[in-house]
């Protein structure tokens, strides 16, 4: 893959232990590859940038510090191979907008140098010949601009947690292989796709370049739902290379924000997913549709939690309330565990 460039998108936000399993992995994954790694940061308050540079050093790693803050250079950049960027946000900009900036950050700097983008999950571990299969994948089928690894869980290596999958029309979607053993799904080969997680998506960057970053409009989740529907609009092909593996700790990052009950973070959930609908939809059928998609996640999280009927009203409520929003921001996130009294 000498002759490619890949930029590797990593969100840190309080959680460097997982950043830096990832980032140890790696960093043994891209040896034979063309790469350069932006570790960015959300503006973490555990010292996170600090602890990442310190084991870099340990690591006898190179690396160089933009801070976007002051836009300056803390650790100079030596030259356009250095394989390590530390991208400090200084703020929690949200997990579309922190990889956008990252995006940008490397267009702008390096307009020429990368080919393909992929965004990862700091909460993903990612074995040796992972990305030189799914690389060998994007180049071998061109007509494709849009890829993801088979993932598996990382607590149980042999159990898919999705291949990608395919959008419905109601407004949910379907994962390839879900809680199925590996060895039930190819080896090898190629499938396409209608949906595909943010949790490991590459992307050539003709998409970037012609203004196609993830939706801000969502703080957490929903990004990659919103850019599945946006590839089938633009007719953009994606895909899954079977071949290609990855490992995944799911759902670590959000726990971060409601540790005591999962119920705002179900709130969130469909809240990003009627602001996201409403924004593909007329809105005479949004109007029909909408009732019908509330009363479908009330029972989705009924049967998962068996949450008590005070609970619920309460989530159908706000939700409804809410359903009128062009946007999910940041309080929106923090604040769903006060309708909840959490």
């Amino acid at each position: 893959m000498e002759n490619e460039a890949l930029a590797i998108i990593v969100l840190n936000w309080n959680n460097v232990p997982d950043t830096l399993e990832c980032l140890d992995s790696l960093l043994k994954a891209t040896r034979t590859i063309n790469s350069t790694i932006f570790i960015t940061d959300n503006g973490s308050e555990d010292h996170s940038i600090s602890r990442i540079k310190k084991w870099l050093n340990e690591q006898k790693t190179e690396f160089s510090h933009f801070d976007a803050r002051n836009s300056e250079w803390i650790t100079s950049i030596q030259n356009d191979n250095t394989g390590i960027c530390i991208l400090e946000n200084g703020e929690n900009l949200g997990f579309a907008k922190g990889n956008n900036a990252a995006v940008r950050f490397a267009l702008n700097k390096f307009p020429t140098r990368f080919d393909r983008f992929l965004l990862l999950n700091n909460d993903t571990i990612i074995p040796d010949n992972s990305l030189v299969s799914l690389l060998q994948a994007a180049k071998k089928f061109t007509d494709y601009k849009v890829w993801t690894p088979l993932i598996c869980y990382a607590e149980q290596k042999n159990m898919v947690w999705n291949a990608g999958g395919f959008l419905k029309w109601w407004g949910e979607r379907k994962y390839i292989g879900h809680k199925q053993p590996r060895n039930l799904l190819p080896n090898e080969g190629i499938q396409q796709i209608s949906f595909i997680t943010g949790c490991a998506l590459l992307m050539d960057k003709s998409l970037p370049e012609n203004g196609i970053f993830l939706n801000e409009d969502f703080f957490f989740g929903e990004e990659d739902y919103y850019f599945s529907k946006q590839m089938r609009h633009l007719h953009i092909k994606m895909g899954v290379a079977f071949e290609s593996v990855i490992y995944h700790k799911v759902s670590t990052s959000i726990k971060h924000v409601s540790p005591e009950s999962q119920l705002p973070l179900f709130f969130i959930h469909y809240l990003n997913r009627i602001v996201d609908m409403k924004k593909w939809m007329k809105p005479f059928i949004f109007l029909l549709w909408k009732p019908g998609f509330i009363l479908h996640a009330v029972f989705n999280v009924w049967w998962k939690r068996w949450y008590s009927f005070s609970s619920l009203w309460t989530f159908v409520r706000h939700l409804w309330k809410l359903s009128g929003k062009e946007r999910v921001n940041r309080e929106d996130l923090f604040d769903a565990r006060k309708i909840f009294n959490l």
